[in-house]
Formats: C-alpha cells, sequence, structure tokens
C-alpha cells in the first residue's frame, strides 16, 4: 500500500480523472504528508485532432 492513508488513497480516483484509464498520473508523497499528483503527458498520442 506504500504507507498512503486511505482517506488520500479514496480521494485520488476523485481527484485524477482518467487514472488507470486514459491518463498516466505521477505521484509524489512529500515529507508534509501531501499527496501531490500531476498527469503525464504522452506526445506521441493524437492531440485535439492534430495528426503527429
Amino acid at each position: 500500500t506504500l504507507d498512503i492513508a486511505k482517506d488520500i488513497a479514496e480521494g485520488v480516483s476523485k481527484h485524477c480523472p482518467g487514472l488507470g484509464t486514459d491518463i498516466t498520473w505521477a505521484f509524489y508523497l512529500e515529507r508534509h504528508g501531501w499527496l501531490t499528483a500531476s498527469p503525464i503527458i504522452d506526445t506521441t498520442k493524437q492531440i485535439h485532432g492534430n495528426k503527429q
């Protein structure tokens, strides 16, 4: 469980849309107990209809 508090772990799906499906998220548990999340952009995928 990576020592993440249950209430924080349960809130992740609420505050990180697309987690586990469309979007990859990077997480960092900082020393004060705040969990920071950032979406990782896949630049190889098509964005807003633009072909790459």
